[in-house]
């Protein structure tokens, strides 16, 4: 009703704490309110969610999204990842952005980075807390993190029928890059994923695309402010604002 939709737009004023995961780790079972569910609703709402798709939908590609985050971000995940999360400051959850150390998919266009690279993943924020620039800074936080792995380039993949994605990461830096041969590169190719829809999950095709940033030399003072970040002791005041 009219209080319901007055409360909502109350709480979408309310500020927004950008923080990444610390010590916390993402959990496949346990407490209802675990993190990797939390993640696994928002994306399944966000990301892989046709216009009216039920809500038994929705919760079955949540429930395999909270498995495959967990392994990727969780105690057991077999490569260096981390997960940047937004929340209002009684801890409901609104945005995350996961980066996590890897390798460019080769070939690919421009020229190729020595060493391993970072890519961008799971970018999400609840419709409601949108246009508030909530991405801008979940992605910056990731790029500042793969800066303190002494990582010097970071890419991802949008889909080709998201232009609001495309724009907010042409804002943050990204570039799609340029081949003169096409079948020579793997920047754009087709996937089917799990979506939501009116009639139940269902794996639809999408056209994806690759882009690429420059996140140049991290230094030294960048990797202190990730270790401060990830392991200052949280009960600390302000040690946010000075990673940060």
């Amino acid at each position: 009703g009219e209080s319901r939709t007055s409360e909502t737009r109350n709480r979408s004023m309310l500020p927004i704490v950008v923080r990444p995961l610390r010590r916390r780790r993402m959990e496949v079972q346990g407490r209802g309110d675990s993190l990797a569910k939390a993640a696994a609703d928002l994306c399944a709402l966000a990301i892989f969610s046709a216009p009216g798709a039920t809500p038994d939908a929705v919760s079955d590609v949540a429930a395999k999204l909270q498995t495959k985050l967990a392994t990727e971000y969780g105690q057991s995940r077999t490569a260096t990842s981390d997960m940047v999360i937004a929340s209002l400051p009684d801890g409901t959850f609104v945005g995350m952005c996961g980066v996590i150390f890897d390798k460019l998919p080769v070939p690919t266009a421009g020229p190729q980075p020595k060493g391993k690279v970072a890519r961008l993943a799971y970018m999400a924020v609840d419709p409601a807390f949108r246009r508030r620039g909530v991405a801008m800074r979940l992605g910056k936080a990731c790029e500042d993190i793969a800066r303190g792995w002494g990582t010097q380039e970071i890419y991802l993949y949008v889909d080709r029928q998201n232009p609001r994605g495309r724009a907010l990461y042409h804002k943050l830096g990204y570039r799609q890059p340029h081949a003169p041969n096409a079948e020579d590169r793997t920047d754009d190719v087709t996937v089917k994923l799990p979506e939501a829809t009116a009639n139940g999950v269902q794996q639809v095709e999408h056209e994806i695309t690759l882009m690429r940033k420059d996140l140049g030399p991290g230094g030294w003072l960048q990797r202190v402010r990730v270790w401060l970040t990830r392991y200052w002791p949280s009960w600390i005041p302000g040690v946010e604002a000075l990673a940060w």
